[in-house]
């Protein structure tokens, strides 16, 4: 049941408005951006900008498939991460989709560790996706082993926190991190 209150009074059934796709990339940017005017940046080996992004659904493909979730993000992060790569063509890449559970215990756990204002700055991201998106998930592409499957550990993966927002877009955003 969701309960909110306004100047003590409570409403029973009432679910806060969520952020339009446009407002809600607009607060990411925000968010994204630390106190000195730099850009966050996920730290893995290596520091990736995390990239707020909105996104519109592939037709006839299910973002939250592994191949649906790498024909609708592989030509944002052949922009960025992957520059230069074709993603789904050379078939040297793959993505892995967590289910929902697996994906707010991988939330949960990047939020936990908030010793600088890095982590901080990452945890209030997050907690906008979380608070504003139906569907959160946590989105790998990477390398693709000989079974078509995404390996591990295998160097550079694009990650995606994206899910869908009030007016159906995919918002999210993507950083860089280097499993070895």
């Amino acid at each position: 049941m969701n309960v909110s209150s306004v100047a003590g009074t409570s409403f029973v059934g009432f679910k806060p408005s969520r952020l339009s796709a446009v407002a809600l990339e607009r607060a990411l940017e925000k968010a994204a951006t630390l106190k000195n005017g730099s850009a966050l940046e996920y730290s893995s080996e290596g520091d990736y900008p995390v990239v707020p992004f909105t996104a519109q659904a592939v037709r006839g493909a299910e973002w939250t498939t592994s191949a649906g979730a790498l024909e609708a993000f592989a030509p944002m992060l052949e922009d960025g991460i992957f520059a230069d790569e074709d993603l789904v063509g050379s078939k040297r890449f793959a993505a892995e989709v967590a289910s929902p559970k697996d994906s707010a215990r991988r939330i949960a756990d990047w939020k936990s560790d908030l010793s600088t204002e890095s982590d901080h700055a990452f945890a209030r991201v997050l907690s906008l996706l979380q608070q504003n998106l139906s569907d959160v998930r946590v989105v790998r592409v990477g390398p693709a082993g000989k079974d078509g499957k995404l390996e591990v550990d295998q160097g550079l993966y694009g990650v995606l926190v994206v899910g869908k927002s009030a007016d159906g877009k995919l918002v999210g955003v993507q950083f860089g991190s280097v499993e070895t």
